[in-house]
């Protein structure tokens, strides 16, 4: 071999020496640019590993990573102009172009730099949905060759891989976030007290079932905003409808966050623990009296009948007189065994008690004396046998009867007197206005009386057992207290349908006779 070609070789293997080398740089720089883009995990990192990527792999002056249509990157390096939007139109749809020499000489480009890059790679990104572009620019003309857009198009391709993981990371993220809130807004609609955050304007960002229950009527949001608003700190009551509301709230960045407690049913049922207070001290004292005033009564009843048998038949002036007093001390006496029955110092002896014949006989007794107009009806389905006193049940439904009868008396109207049977379960027991403290769910039997007159004014409800109480001028005895006391003494209880302008309807429920 000649000296000349043997020189020809060595410089071929010299050749082929730097180019492996090249090679095995540019490569050791792709799989370290791969590296950095594999272990990005937010879009900010990703953008940096893509930018490092192509830095390091091609020997470009800087990099840029462009986010859709626009939304470049600020760069210490100046501000980057792109070549016409024909161009880059193309690189986004078709692929990586290589600029062999781009310039652009105007005085604005100068002013800002551009004038200085002379070679240009554009390289189109699927970035989270849309298309981007990286750009790599240099300085010396035809500075990228054609194995430095391959490599652009291999980075291109894994900087899209790693853009798809980091969406499916971003998804699973935010479905994870939605799931957490999912389980938040399941646990907080658990909450028996309402949990809200509002906005400064007063929109609910976040609100259990109990709050939404709370404020979304009415406009309830806007009313507590501007409670919100006017208050400058410590818990606040606000009325929303009929319903009292207490609120404890502070202000946050946000707007509010708080929790509200609805306080209408504590508020009721506290009325009607004072009110039982105050119903069972008159009970007791009731009590007392009666008891006392019936001894005196049976003493005065003895001494009566003894006098009487003591006076001669010429003395018939002071019999008749004798006997107006007996009379009247008997309807006292009674009034005094009512008082007994509902205070339930009455002593309650327990028998078999037929509904329905007891029903016909209160009928008959009342027919003759009906106001005009006023008309009685009796109605029995099958057997109604009850397990109480016959004479204390006759005075409950004697009461409930000329309740009826004066409710119609004035302009006339039909009273309906009914006897049967039912099953009575723990909710009916619950909402009945009076029941026995031992009245348990099962078969009772009852005796109700209903009117078509005007019915019950709301403001009455409540008192309509108490003793005395009465619409009328002035109280006429005890009334449906009397129906209070038997329902109590022998285990039943009383249910009250009002209608106002239409009727009411009393029905009361006493337990079945079961032998």
């Amino acid at each position: 071999m000649s000296e000349a070609r043997l020189q020809e070789a060595l410089l071929a293997l010299a050749a082929s020496e730097r180019r492996e080398r090249a090679l095995r740089a540019s490569s050791e720089a792709l799989l370290l640019g791969v590296e950095m883009l594999e272990e990005a995990d937010t879009t900010e990192e990703l953008e940096r590993a893509i930018r490092g990527a192509f830095l390091r792999a091609i020997p470009a002056t800087e990099c840029f990573v462009l986010h859709g249509q626009n939304g470049v990157l600020a760069s210490p390096a100046g501000e980057l102009v792109l070549p016409d939007g024909e161009l880059v139109a193309r690189a986004r749809k078709r692929g990586v172009i290589n600029l062999y020499d781009f310039q652009r000489t105007t005085e604005a480009t100068r002013t800002q730099g551009a004038d200085r890059f002379r070679a240009m790679l554009l390289v189109p990104l699927e970035w989270f949905g849309n298309t981007g572009l990286v750009v790599l620019v240099h300085g010396k003309r035809g500075a990228f060759s054609a194995e430095h857009a391959r490599t652009a198009g291999r980075l291109r391709r894994f900087a899209e891989i790693a853009a798809g993981r980091l969406a499916r990371l971003a998804r699973a993220r935010e479905m994870a976030l939605d799931a957490q809130l999912a389980r938040l807004e399941r646990l907080l609609d658990l909450v028996p007290a309402g949990v809200f955050l509002v906005d400064h304007q007063g929109a609910p960002k976040l609100a259990n079932r109990e709050a939404r229950r709370l404020f979304d009527p009415l406009d309830g949001w806007r009313a507590l905003r501007a409670h919100l608003a006017a208050q400058e700190h410590g818990p606040l009551r606000v009325a929303l409808g009929t319903r009292s509301v207490a609120i404890a709230a502070r202000a946050t960045a946000e707007g509010w966050v708080g929790v509200a407690r609805d306080l209408t049913d504590i508020e009721r049922w506290r009325r009607r623990i004072e009110h039982t207070e105050r119903l069972a001290s008159l009970v007791r004292m009731a009590g007392g009296i009666a008891h006392d005033f019936n001894n005196q009564l049976m003493a005065v009843l003895g001494g009566l009948q003894l006098l009487r048998e003591m006076l001669g038949e010429e003395q018939e002036e002071a019999r008749e007189l004798l006997a107006l007093v007996e009379e009247a001390t008997r309807t006292m006496a009674r009034l005094s065994r009512r008082m007994l029955l509902f205070t339930g110092v009455a002593h309650a002896s327990t028998r078999r008690v037929d509904l329905a014949r007891l029903a016909r006989k209160i009928v008959e007794q009342a027919q003759d004396a009906l106001a005009p107009g006023v008309a009685l009806r009796l109605t029995h389905a099958g057997e109604a046998v009850a397990a109480a006193d016959a004479d204390q049940v006759t005075e409950a439904a004697t009461a409930l009867l000329d309740n009826a009868v004066e409710a119609v008396a004035e302009h006339g109207g039909e009273v309906r007197i009914a006897t049967g049977e039912m099953q009575a379960d723990a909710q009916m027991l619950e909402a009945a206005p009076v029941r026995a403290e031992d009245a348990a769910p099962g078969r009772y039997v009852f005796i109700e009386v209903t009117d078509d007159g005007r019915g019950i004014a709301e403001e009455n409800l409540e008192h309509i057992f108490e003793p005395f109480f009465s619409t009328k001028f002035a109280g006429r005895g005890l009334g449906l207290a009397v129906v209070l006391g038997v329902a109590r003494a022998f285990g039943g209880f009383v249910q009250v349908e009002n209608r106002p302008g239409k009727g009411a309807r009393f029905r009361l429920c006493l337990p079945r006779q079961t032998s």
